[in-house]
């Protein structure tokens, strides 16, 4: 993904689980 940005499918299909993975990181680290 990181090599290929440009393609459309990949950041449909692989972009909103990277929003929500770094939501729940972010949430880890504010429990802390």
């Amino acid at each position: 993904f990181a090599e290929n940005p440009g393609q459309g499918y990949c950041q449909m299909v692989i972009a909103p689980k990277v929003v929500k993975f770094r939501k729940q990181f972010q949430d880890k680290l504010k429990a802390r």
